[in-house]
């Protein structure tokens, strides 16, 4: 294939044509997000830089179908943690709002598309524990950023990590995964429309398979005992959180 044209360009991590049939980068500069559009040949048109915390950085842009566009990457709390953070910004690169979720300890978004009702689905992971351990969090969100469900993928003695998700023709979703930052397994996960998997299905009707451990809000394995929250984990990864009342 022949080359068209080609421009150096710095702190660029993502890219998406726009309406225009140029180009809108998004990347990292100083700890900041910095956006560029570039026009249909690689030409600089304007560049903006985000500063929402002390460290900021963009993973995924894409467009909406409102001709705007988002991006979804991570943001420092002032609990020096991260939070997984979104923005909608318009053609010219100015805000129309931002968002973030998180949880207790570090949480990242990976990648973002927009779905069939016209609002978006995250991809990326939130952590579990103060041992860094992770899973997989997708987030189901409004046209305005606003959650509608979440679902969670992974063991609770594992390190597991959302890299990316596409529409499905079924109308659900496919998921690109990590989990065992020790071995680096790669990982698949189909859901249907509300991120139910195939063993989420299995598991509503009571069918769970064998238990392979219980596991304390630390990841540390334990006996079951009374009063005490406690998670199950079952054959092909279920997990079930539990409180036995005495």
């Amino acid at each position: 294939m022949d080359k068209v044209w080609e421009v150096d360009i710095n702190n660029a991590n993502v890219v998406v044509q726009s309406t225009d049939e140029g180009f809108i980068m998004a990347g990292n500069k100083d700890s900041s997000i910095f956006i560029q559009k570039r026009d249909a040949i690689g030409g600089s048109s304007w560049s903006k830089t985000y500063n929402f915390s002390a460290f900021d950085e963009a993973n995924d842009v894409i467009r909406s179908t409102d001709s705007n566009y988002v991006m979804v990457g991570s943001r420092l709390t002032v609990g020096n943690e991260k939070d997984i953070l979104l923005v909608k910004f318009d053609e010219n690169g100015d805000t129309l709002f931002s968002r973030t979720y998180g949880s207790q300890y570090n949480d990242v978004g990976n990648s973002v598309i927009v779905t069939a009702d016209g609002g978006y689905a995250i991809i990326g992971y939130t952590t579990i524990s103060i041992l860094g351990y992770s899973q997989v969090w997708m987030i189901k969100i409004d046209a305005n950023g606003f959650v509608l469900w979440e679902q969670k993928f992974g063991l609770l003695n594992q390190e597991s990590k959302g890299v990316s998700i596409r529409n499905t023709s079924d109308g659900g979703y496919i998921i690109a995964a990590e989990k065992d930052k020790l071995y680096s397994y790669s990982w698949l996960i189909k859901t249907d429309a509300n991120g139910v998997t195939a063993v989420d299905e299995v598991n509503k009707e009571g069918l769970k398979g064998k238990l392979l451990k219980i596991v304390d809000v630390l990841g540390r394995e334990t006996k079951a005992v009374s009063n005490t929250p406690l998670f199950y984990i079952y054959e092909g990864g279920t997990v079930e959180k539990k409180i036995i009342l005495n």
